[in-house]
């Protein structure tokens, strides 16, 4: 995977922690920003995907409809608040 060197400006308190974690694993801290922020896309990708079935799935269902949703709702709302 190709990487990137970049420069990003946050709390004092956020690099101290990511820092610590860092020590802690035994990693970069930059390798504890990038998790953060691969963890945080796909958080948001799940959360847009769920979104837009109950977007999709908002008018009056049918009894498989209803189902599918139930499922669907329970393992990306599972996936999104990890």
């Amino acid at each position: 995977m190709a990487m990137m060197r970049t420069s990003i400006t946050m709390e004092d308190d956020l690099l101290e922690q990511a820092t610590r974690i860092a020590e802690e694993l035994e990693i970069s801290r930059s390798r504890v920003i990038a998790i953060a922020m691969r963890e945080f896309i796909e958080r948001r990708r799940n959360s847009r995907t769920l979104d837009a079935l109950n977007k999709a799935y908002a008018d009056e269902l049918d009894s498989d409809e209803q189902q599918f949703l139930r499922a669907a709702t329970i393992s990306l709302g599972r996936i999104a608040e990890a």
